[in-house]
């Protein structure tokens, strides 16, 4: 079944004013014929303070900082910190840090970015990366936050590294098959969520609902804030192939056919690594077809090869490998598959089966051609 899908690029301007309006519509995404899970999401963000130079862009900082603070905790002592937080599915995914300060007598002792040396301006980082969009993962939740503490004071790169692992956890989380992975930085997420309890908060801009692609609602493409101080742009937007270089509307043009192996990855940070690394690393039928390719294992056991069958094995791993990327990429990766163990799988029974039919329908039409020879059609 194909849905109308759209890449969406969203723009906020903030004001630094003492409380927060709407967002503004700007545009709304042109309508395009895509399939579901055939494209990656990334959300990305930049944010600056006016200014034609650093000291006027300083002040304009101060200027924001000072007029929150007055105005949303009544002057109030303490340590602040400027977040924008993302949700996919009703769940945090990112709590991202950009800007913390600390207030005492009506003045700054602290003001920093992710860098401890000094106020950064034009900053730029990514929200989420490599999610395969589908139906629950197209809709991102914005929101724009200052957390308030009497008693806590955090550094600020301490913060980032801590928002950077409990996003692995996150992120990993909605990536199957490094689900055990992402447990292991889950840690990190409740460490995250214990120092952010020490904090109130407030929002400076509310939640909206974005997404990825077009699948009818009408979200807006394009939302502003207009002001005076402050300016944070957040960008949806969506690739085809991880080797978006070798893709174009005729398909894959790719002469080195083992290099998707390595490059088609899944996860995210500590927690990403290369697909068929994450399914050989596991236990199930899958893992074990493709380990013994690799080590060139009898897949049958004792049995002779000649009489083993594989052909489901490979539907199987097929089917697997769709679970990790988009519906391009798996084409791709089950076409480097084939070109890599030909001929350990043309030892056996129906190996050269593993190439044709329903398998091979969907690598013919993304230009991704298997050799006549050595995989002929039935």
């Amino acid at each position: 079944m194909r849905r109308n899908f759209i890449a969406v690029g969203i723009t906020f301007a903030l004001v630094l004013g003492a409380q927060a309006d709407g967002f503004k519509t700007m545009d709304h995404p042109k309508v395009a014929n895509l399939e579901a899970r055939s494209v990656y999401g990334y959300a990305s963000y930049d944010f600056s303070f006016t200014g034609k130079n650093n000291a006027s862009r300083s002040q304009s900082a101060s200027n924001f900082l000072r007029s929150l603070i007055q105005s949303r905790f009544q002057n109030k002592s303490g340590n602040y910190i400027i977040t924008l937080d993302v949700l996919i599915q009703d769940k945090l995914i990112a709590t991202e840090p950009i800007l913390s300060a600390t207030w005492e007598a009506n003045k700054f002792l602290f003001v920093t970015t992710s860098e401890k040396s000094s106020l950064v301006v034009n900053r730029n980082g990514i929200l989420v990366d490599n999610v395969v969009v589908d139906g629950t993962t197209n809709y991102v939740t914005l929101s724009m936050k200052v957390h308030y503490s009497s008693t806590t004071s955090v550094d600020m790169s301490l913060l980032s590294e801590l928002s950077k692992l409990s996003k692995t956890a996150s992120l990993g989380g909605l990536s199957p098959g490094v689900e055990a992975i992402s447990a292991a930085y889950a840690p990190f997420t409740e460490i995250l969520n214990k120092l952010m309890s020490r904090y109130t908060d407030t929002s400076i801009v509310d939640s909206t609902t974005s997404a990825f692609t077009d699948m009818g609602e009408n979200f807006p493409n394009q939302l502003r804030y207009d002001g005076r101080n402050f300016s944070v742009n957040v960008y949806l937007k969506t690739v085809n192939s991880q080797l978006a270089a070798n893709y174009s509307a005729d398909g894959f043009k790719i002469s080195n056919f083992s290099l998707p192996l390595t490059e088609v990855k899944s996860g995210v940070g500590a927690a990403r690594a290369p697909v068929f690394d994450l399914i050989s690393a596991g236990s199930d039928p899958a893992a074990k077809f493709v380990k013994a390719l690799q080590d060139g294992v009898s897949v049958g056991g004792a049995k002779p090869q000649s009489e083993t069958e594989v052909v489901q094995s490979c539907t199987a791993l097929k089917s697997k490998i769709g679970r990790y990327a988009t519906s391009r990429d798996t084409a791709l990766l089950y076409w480097a598959f084939l070109r890599s163990f030909h001929t350990e799988l043309a030892r056996y029974k129906d190996g050269v089966k593993c190439g044709s039919g329903d398998l091979r329908e969907d690598l013919t039409a993304l230009n991704l051609n298997l050799n006549a020879t050595d995989w002929p059609l039935p």
